[in-house]
């Protein structure tokens, strides 16, 4: 019975971790996509005094 609670908690644990680590790369990929759009508005903005 107590090895059973205790797998339940290492899954729980686990289930916690995944769901940082997705909330993470969600972070990244937005400030990455957000960087690039910086990017390109930056290179026309070069382009047009060129």
């Amino acid at each position: 019975m107590s090895a059973h609670r205790e797998g339940n908690r290492n899954r729980e644990s686990s289930h916690a971790v995944l769901i940082a680590a997705l909330c993470v790369v969600r972070k990244i990929e937005s400030a990455q996509t957000v960087v690039r759009r910086r990017t390109t508005r930056h290179r026309r903005a070069l382009a047009h005094q060129l």
